[in-house]
């Protein structure tokens, strides 16, 4: 009787610790489907606005995105304003939510313009200040992933789906040190001074940057989850502490859709030379 009590208290302790461990092994394994999950819908939307001025694209991608918010601050005037969009909000857009283009471009929104560089220069950058961005969007949108059960795909029964908010950042490639109009050893950059000079010889390295900013664009995704307590009337929600930052970049030019402001797609081949 001894023998099997001291048994049993061995399996016991045992039991005790393998119940303590299996909490943080579920959690361990939750952790990284959501890992693989949220790489391969960053890849999938990534390549969605790339291919964004194409006239082709899933149909189904509307029924994962539950809103998109557009904030449009004026730094000259200190105003900004927010505009929510979701399947029961498309005013102004001149597309449905379950239209294959509607999704796309309004994740496509740029997050700033230089705006013509070649032509006003001085309206965009001064060596004291640097980049002097007036007008600047910020898009942000919840997303249900798509790897999961096929009751997810359905709004209505999309609870227990993982939602996450996607950070969507688009802005011209360009050189920091250049447009900013001072080199790395902080005196006037050569390039800028050049602009400034007369004659053709003036344009230097400067125009060059400048028309590169026209053709090639930086997409920046800054992804996190989970998506808590998400209001879709409201659209309001609390976020968890999982980030990660994605980034990738397009050779082309983002023209706005004239329907809509918060509308543009990526015309990828086509180049703008002057």
């Amino acid at each position: 009787m001894i023998e099997i009590a001291i048994s049993l208290a061995i399996v016991a302790v045992a039991m005790v610790a393998i119940l303590g461990i299996l909490p943080a092994g579920l959690n361990v394994q939750r952790e990284n489907r959501e890992d693989t999950i949220i790489d391969l819908e960053a890849d999938y939307y990534l390549q969605l606005i790339r291919s964004s001025g194409m006239q082709f694209g899933p149909l189904f991608v509307a029924d994962h995105v539950d809103q998109i918010s557009v904030t449009r601050t004026n730094h000259s005037t200190r105003a900004a304003n927010t505009v929510l969009y979701n399947r029961t909000r498309t005013t102004g857009l001149g597309f449905s939510w379950n239209s294959r283009q509607v999704i796309r471009k309004l994740l496509s929104t740029p997050s700033w313009d230089l705006g013509t560089v070649p032509s006003t220069p001085d309206a965009v950058f001064t060596p004291a200040q640097g980049l002097r961005i007036i007008e600047e969007n910020e898009v942000r949108a919840i997303v249900r992933a798509i790897p999961g059960r096929a009751s997810d795909l359905s709004p209505a029964y999309s609870d227990s789906a993982l939602r996450y908010e996607m950070k969507v950042s688009i802005h011209p490639a360009v050189t920091p040190t250049i447009f900013s109009g001072y080199g790395q050893d902080n005196t006037t950059s050569t390039a800028f001074n050049n602009l400034n000079s007369a004659g053709p010889a003036g344009q230097g390295e400067l125009l060059r940057q400048a028309a590169l900013s026209s053709n090639l664009w930086e997409v920046e995704l800054e992804i996190r989850w989970p998506v808590n307590n998400f209001d879709p009337a409201a659209g309001t929600y609390s976020l968890g502490r999982n980030s990660r930052t994605y980034r990738t970049y397009v050779a082309g030019t983002l023209e706005q859709d004239p329907r809509s402001r918060n509308l543009f797609v990526f015309n990828r081949g086509q180049y703008q030379t002057q």
